[in-house]
């Protein structure tokens, strides 16, 4: 996680490290996270997802691989419902489910890009 310093604080692991109102630091440690956030000394600014980790997942579709997402907005624009947080599982599961005349249209939409 990213979190900003909102007020100086030395580090409990190396003592010569004090960090300065503003900075910026990553963290993985979430009880010292936690405990940095209730006392107010730094607030949370980004976490971490898989999406931002580098190893987001791809859809196999017509021999070719998609992103997630491009195929989440194509499911869409052919009328399909799909969660926000819907993953590769849940897309593969539509894709299976659709008809020749839906296939077809997604097949226009994602080749077109």
């Amino acid at each position: 996680m990213e979190l900003k310093v909102l007020k100086p604080f030395r580090d409990k692991e190396d003592a010569k490290k004090i960090y300065k109102v503003g900075e910026t630091i990553e963290m993985d440690n979430l009880e010292r996270i936690n405990d940095l956030v209730v006392r107010g000394i730094c607030i949370i600014t980004a976490v971490e997802t898989k999406e931002n980790s580098g190893s987001s997942d791809k859809i196999v579709f017509l021999e070719k691989e998609f992103e997630v997402k491009e195929v989440k907005e194509a499911l869409v624009a052919i009328g399909i419902t799909v969660a926000a947080n819907a993953g590769a599982n849940s897309i593969n599961k539509k894709i299976s489910e659709l008809t020749e005349e839906q296939t077809k249209a997604i097949t226009e939409i994602l080749c077109k890009e």
